[in-house]
């Protein structure tokens, strides 16, 4: 079973209507059908919520409970994590702290990849450790691009 690691910025894409929204969609179906493993890590929960909550916090509210509700795999910071986290933000200052968190999540989890939306995937594609791909990226990747 292939398995995908989701960063915050691939979800709030889905979550907002943007341009990736319907590839991020395919790839959330294919988790509902197991035929992927979703993993994200629950610190995105958070970043998901607050980034909604500063414009609807009715939406915020709906979209956290659909988050923790869903099939995805939901990756707590534990201590491989975290130390693979802060490994990662030792090499690399310039990437935030929730997106080492991410990119260990992946790691740790045996994620090859970690989906990312085209504009934030400069952040991780700078970390090397592990591969970024967009949404599309993605199918064509296993070679099924929609």
């Amino acid at each position: 079973m292939i398995k995908i690691t989701f960063d915050t910025s691939a979800l709030l894409a889905f979550f907002k209507g943007e341009e990736e929204a319907t590839d991020v969609k395919l790839l959330l179906d294919e988790c509902e059908r197991r035929r992927a493993e979703g993993i994200i890590s629950t610190l995105l929960l958070t970043e998901v919520y607050y980034i909604l909550a500063r414009v609807d916090i009715e939406r915020a509210e709906k979209r956290f409970i659909q988050l923790d509700e869903s099939i995805l795999v939901k990756r707590d910071v534990d201590r491989a994590v975290a130390k693979k986290a802060g490994e990662l933000k030792a090499k690399h200052a310039g990437v935030s702290i929730v997106d080492c968190v991410v990119a260990a999540t992946a790691l740790v989890s045996g994620t090859p990849y970690v989906v990312v939306s085209e504009k934030d995937i400069r952040h991780f594609r700078a970390i090397g450790e592990i591969e970024a791909k967009t949404p599309r990226e993605v199918f064509a990747y296993f070679g099924r691009i929609p």
